[in-house]
């Protein structure tokens, strides 16, 4: 699958578990993070390095959305295998 098309699921899992997705030119303001998953206003979001590849884009989205319960929601097998990839990775650096 096109890494366009794995960012394209990824942007609707993040909305489909009530998570706002928001690209920014971080480097502009001075961040050199790639972004990461916060809280404003008590609401999730995901800020996004703009400046970031797609494959980059992908890894730091599902590196964040792994951290969330998936379960009941539907995902192309893909994206889960991705995802479980992601949580493997968290399980192992504890």
């Amino acid at each position: 699958m096109k890494q366009e098309l794995i960012l394209h699921h990824l942007e609707e899992l993040a909305e489909k578990l009530s998570i706002k997705v928001v690209y920014e030119d971080l480097k502009k303001e001075g961040i050199t993070s790639k972004g990461g998953l916060c809280k404003v206003k008590g609401e999730d979001r995901i800020i996004v390095n703009k400046n970031l590849t797609t494959a980059d884009r992908v890894d730091m989205l599902a590196n964040e959305l792994s951290k969330f319960d998936t379960d009941q929601i539907y995902l192309p097998p893909v994206i889960k295998e991705i995802l479980g990839k992601k949580t493997d990775i968290d399980k192992a650096n504890f």
